[in-house]
């Protein structure tokens, strides 16, 4: 797929939408540095694209890096405060920092916009219950 999407950025290098599925590729295939670069440079003119900055906070976190992980998911956060996905990874970003009564917080938040995500704890090892 990274080929693919290399072939039409050579026609079409500012191409958001290949440049995101590139940038999911390569998360999925753990290739965080380059990923993340990937997500800074199109960040760089486009701050509130909450797509690369979904795929930004899941890469930092993937990569140790909890308090950027964290500050990504705010930003999202302002425009969609009830988004489930993010407040789920904000919820574990808090609890990889020790701040778990922060974590329980927003978990509670996630879980009452779908019980997938108490699910989801569950597997991770976030609820005791």
């Amino acid at each position: 797929a990274i080929q693919c999407y290399d072939a039409v950025l050579k026609l079409a290098p500012q191409e958001l939408s290949v440049l995101v599925n590139k940038i999911s590729s390569l998360r999925k295939k753990g290739k965080f540095s380059e990923a993340l670069q990937y997500c800074d440079n199109i960040l760089e003119n486009n701050p509130k694209y909450n797509i690369v900055l979904y795929h930004k906070e899941r890469i930092l976190f993937s990569m140790n890096q909890f308090e950027e992980s964290l500050l990504c998911c705010d930003v999202i956060l302002d425009d969609y405060p009830l988004n489930g996905d993010v407040l789920f990874d904000k919820s574990c970003s808090l609890a990889m920092i020790s701040k778990i009564d922060d974590a329980l917080f927003i978990l509670e938040k996630a879980i009452s916009q779908g019980i997938q995500f108490k699910i989801k704890a569950k597997k991770l090892n976030l609820l005791k219950n």
